[in-house]
C-alpha cells in the first residue's frame, strides 16, 4: 500500500471517530419522564401533591381514586403500595390521619387488596360527581364540602356490581380541601 492510501484510511478512521463522539455527545438523553412507557403507579409516585395540589373538592376526590385505583387493580409490591398509600394520604385531613394511623390503614388495604386479588375482582371504572354537584356548608367557622363518587367493579365470571361513597372535605388553615371522612352512600 502506498502512503498516500495510509493517510487516507486513517484520516477517515478518525473523521468516523470523531462523528460517533459529537453525535453520542451533543444527542438528546430521554428520561423515563419523556417516553409514553411512564405507567401511572409511576406518574402517581413521582407526583408533587404539596405542590400540585388539587384545588377543589371534586378534583381532591378524583386523585385520590387514581391513588385507588393503582393500589387495587394494578401488580403493585409492598414498598410501592406504602409510597402509594403514604401519597393518597397526604390528601386526609389531620382529624382523619390521627384516627387512622399509617400501619393500620396499610394492613387493611394489603388484606383488601389480597382478597381482590383472590376473588378477581377489579375497579372497573370511578366517576366523581360533577362540580355543581358538590354541596358546601359551613359549620363553627370551617369549610366543608360533599361530593358523592361512584365504583364500577368486575368480579370473576364477569358479575358486575356498582358501589357509591360520599366524601366529606374540609378546607385546612392553607386553604386545601383534605378529605374528613367517606361512606358508602
Amino acid at each position: 500500500m502506498s502512503k498516500n492510501r495510509i493517510v487516507a484510511i486513517f484520516i477517515t478512521v478518525a473523521i468516523a471517530i470523531l462523528g460517533v463522539f459529537i453525535f453520542l455527545t451533543f444527542r438528546p438523553v430521554k428520561t423515563v419522564t419523556d417516553t409514553a412507557e411512564i405507567t401511572e403507579i409511576e406518574r402517581l409516585m413521582v407526583k408533587n401533591i404539596e405542590t400540585d395540589y388539587p384545588a377543589t373538592p371534586r378534583e381532591v376526590v378524583k386523585l385520590y381514586n387514581r391513588y385507588l385505583l393503582a393500589i387495587y387493580n394494578a401488580d403493585t409490591t409492598d414498598d410501592q403500595i406504602r409510597q402509594l398509600l403514604d401519597k393518597q394520604r397526604s390528601l386526609y385531613d389531620e382529624e382523619l390521619l390521627s384516627v387512622n394511623p399509617f400501619d393500620n390503614n396499610y394492613s387493611g388495604i394489603i388484606a383488601e387488596t389480597a382478597e381482590y386479588k383472590k376473588e378477581g375482582r377489579t375497579i372497573v371504572n370511578t366517576t366523581v360527581g360533577g362540580s355543581d354537584e358538590v354541596i358546601y356548608k359551613q359549620f363553627e367557622g370551617r369549610s366543608y364540602a360533599l361530593i358523592d363518587a361512584s365504583y364500577f367493579m368486575r368480579s370473576n365470571g364477569g358479575n358486575f356490581s356498582k358501589t357509591y361513597e360520599t366524601y366529606m372535605l374540609r378546607k385546612d388553615v392553607e386553604g386545601k380541601w383534605r378529605i374528613l371522612g367517606f361512606a358508602k352512600a
